[in-house]
């Protein structure tokens, strides 16, 4: 058996869809993988009036979604998987370098395609074309933010591991849940008005529903579209104090469109600084208004994003901070 620590995910930048690149990025943090088969076949029986089953027509295809990578929030690394919702133009100037992604309001947002390879000494496959289905986030307070990717793609198939150097401990800052202030604000203003310092933790949940572009005459898919608006969704838990319970007052009556601010920051001044911001115009809703256990009162808030009609911003905002000048480098 393989031990453990021979797997490696690697990832790299793809200029045109379908045409696989060399990964020249160590992709760190990530504790587990899952890979399914991308040829998808269909059997149709045919009916001829017999008992015994009908003849078997083998239509094979190839859709590669469902490869799931999960582990760690890393802020040196958030803007490889953000590259899979939407291409960002490299920053510039002095560091800390800000990798912005805005969801799609009035035109689609093209998403980076990448080279996504996973493997060991016995089997490595890559998946071409990849793009994201979906980016979650969940944190408790004093842990690590766990971040679980899923992507879609051309298809999967057999790849090799570039030669590349696991990045150092002192190349990588895992965001913990202690990074995390919380602002629940309301529409008209800024996002980091009311600061919510009683947030117990959370999840965060970004679909882009993307599905694939499909033509007659081929087995592959030709690309992928937007099917549908940016959803972020997610949930709060929060212990009700004086201030929280305004707040949930508030949502339970008519007033449910708020603005919604997630920053994990480690605090670091200058080029040190690495964030992960998120801001959602969001419509909440309370889940449950009251719950006692392990002596907390808590109220516990879902969330969803909604565009806003007034200013007709972006419903979800992400950029990621860090030392990273040039990715894919």
């Amino acid at each position: 058996m393989a031990s453990r620590t021979s797997w490696e995910v690697q990832i790299g930048d793809q200029a045109n869809w379908g045409t696989a690149a060399a990964p020249t990025i160590y992709l760190a943090g990530v504790d587990s993988v899952s890979m399914p088969n991308s040829l998808v076949t269909e059997r149709q029986q045919l009916l001829r009036g017999v008992m015994g089953p009908g003849r078997n027509i083998v239509a094979p295809r190839f859709e590669a979604r469902g490869i799931t990578l999960t582990g760690q929030l890393i802020y040196e690394q958030a803007m490889y998987y953000l590259d899979g919702l939407a291409e960002d133009a490299a920053p510039t100037g002095a560091g800390p370098y800000a990798y912005v992604y805005d969801a799609p309001t009035a035109t689609w947002t093209a998403p980076r395609y990448q080279t996504l390879v996973c493997g060991n000494s016995l089997a490595v496959y890559g998946l071409t074309s990849a793009v994201l289905e979906k980016l979650s986030l969940s944190w408790t307070w004093g842990e690590i933010v766990q971040m679980t990717s899923t992507w879609m793609g051309s298809s999967v198939d057999d790849d090799a591991l570039a030669g590349l150097t696991e990045p150092t401990d002192a190349n990588t800052t895992e965001a913990t849940a202690c990074h995390l202030t919380t602002y629940i604000s309301a529409v008209a203003g800024a996002y980091n008005v009311t600061e919510i310092v009683e947030a117990l933790s959370g999840t965060l949940d970004i679909t882009p529903n993307r599905e694939f572009l499909r033509y007659t005459g081929s087995c592959y898919p030709s690309g992928v579209y937007d099917k549908n608006g940016w959803d972020a969704t997610g949930t709060l838990s929060i212990q009700l104090t004086a201030g929280m319970a305004t707040l949930a007052d508030l949502v339970v009556g008519a007033v449910t469109t708020r603005k919604i601010r997630l920053d994990f920051d480690n605090g670091g001044a200058a080029a040190a600084e690495r964030s992960f911001l998120v801001d959602i115009y969001a419509e909440i809703l309370v889940e449950e208004l009251f719950t006692h256990n392990d002596d907390l009162v808590t109220a516990d808030l879902s969330f969803r994003s909604i565009q806003d009609a007034a200013s007709s911003d972006a419903h979800l905002n992400v950029t990621a901070t860090n030392g990273t000048s040039t990715a894919y480098a």
